[in-house]
């Protein structure tokens, strides 16, 4: 009944989640999501004026000093508010930017000016910006001045202007100077690019969104062991279901990327950036979003099931890391009783939290609840000791 439809969604939501980790996924989304934002809701202090505005600095820093301040500097970016509707990079073109050009992967735009054509790979697709290029001969010199000074990229998100280049010091008052007439020329093409729309910008928009969606998304594969008491009864089937899944979903999603940015010159950088990302997140994703249907869909019969605590173990593994060693323990339950509940076959060993492995003892009884699962894959949660 279309009635019943906002209570099943509801129930899906919140059916076996507590308000709070909705919360705190809710949380986790936004900060991957919108994490280039961050900056703009969370301002820095500025480094110091030029022209009478306010520039920013952000060091990058080497070496194993125990105060960050005495690391050598080996990088740093300097930025300028741009208030300017283009999303734009140029950077020095390389090998790997004309492979992709020639495999269709991207299409770069060319000025026609063939020193500036080779030297920099423009990642933009605003035609403001572009005609701007083209047509400003004093625009073109002054980025391959800062190319040829040693940056190596300069860019624009809509309302920053950042230049950035390795260095073994802080910025001069050149490169000040630099950051501040690359702005100045920007800002003379400010009301064609508001009459003006990038093609391609809702496109990248959308796949950056959709891959850092599935980022954010994974990242509580992590958190949900420590959350929720729950386990599946063979957790290793749902792992190759898991993976299979992440494989179609990633196979998916990147030539969804490779037909929606054909012909930018954003192409391979978003192709590349979804590769990396989700290969990265989905094999927490794959298996994390089965147990989420899994559990949520699950509306079939409930098995309260009573097993006696036959023995009961810890073990505890350490290794070693870069800072150090860790140690991480895990409490086990060794139960008898009922193998087999309403055709699910339960294991004799269950792993359960440290607070209830404190109050079980040998000879007692371990209560749990046994579920069907939606797609087939049993699991029990709802631990209790008597």
């Amino acid at each position: 009944m279309p009635g019943e439809c906002p209570a099943f969604l509801l129930h899906f939501a919140l059916g076996k989640t507590s308000p709070m980790w909705l919360l705190l996924r809710l949380v986790i989304f936004c900060a991957v999501l919108f994490r280039r934002r961050i900056h703009a809701w969370f301002p820095q202090t500025p480094a110091g004026t030029i022209d009478g505005l306010p520039y920013l600095l952000r060091l990058q820093r080497s070496g194993q000093s125990k105060w960050v301040r005495e690391r050598p500097i080996r990088r740093f970016k300097l930025s300028l508010g741009l208030p300017l509707p283009v999303r734009f990079r140029f950077s020095r073109e390389n090998a790997l930017d004309r492979l992709f050009t020639r495999l269709g992967l991207s299409e770069e735009f060319q000025t026609g000016d063939a020193s500036f054509d080779h030297q920099v790979y423009i990642a933009c697709d605003h035609p403001a910006l572009l005609h701007h290029l083209q047509r400003d001969v004093g625009f073109r010199r002054l980025v391959q001045q800062a190319m040829t000074s040693g940056y190596d990229r300069i860019s624009g998100d809509g309302t920053m202007l950042w230049i950035e280049r390795p260095a073994n010091g802080e910025p001069t008052h050149d490169d000040l100077r630099l950051l501040a007439d690359l702005r100045g020329v920007l800002l003379t093409m400010r009301k064609e690019a508001w009459y003006s729309v990038d093609p391609f910008v809702h496109r990248v928009l959308l796949m950056e969104t959709l891959i850092w969606t599935c980022a954010g998304y994974a990242l509580g594969a992590l958190v949900d062991p420590l959350v929720f008491d729950f386990h599946h009864v063979d957790p290793v089937h749902l792992g190759v279901l898991g993976t299979f899944t992440a494989g179609v979903l990633f196979l998916g999603l990147v030539t969804a990327s490779f037909f929606l940015l054909r012909g930018s010159s954003q192409g391979h950088r978003v192709i590349l950036e979804s590769a990396l990302v989700l290969g990265l997140s989905l094999p927490f994703a794959g298996p994390l979003l089965l147990s989420d249907v899994n559990r949520h869909m699950d509306f079939g019969t409930v098995t309260t099931v009573s097993r006696e605590i036959l023995n009961m173990e810890v073990h505890t593994s350490q290794r070693s890391t870069r800072r150090g060693s860790s140690r991480s323990t895990k409490f086990h339950l060794i139960c008898n009783g009922p193998g087999e509940v309403s055709g699910v076959q339960l294991p004799e060993r269950i792993s359960v939290s440290q607070q209830l492995y404190n109050k079980a003892r040998v000879g007692g009884q371990l209560v749990c609840q046994v579920h069907r699962g939606a797609l087939g894959l049993p699991w029990y949660d709802h631990f209790e000791v008597r």
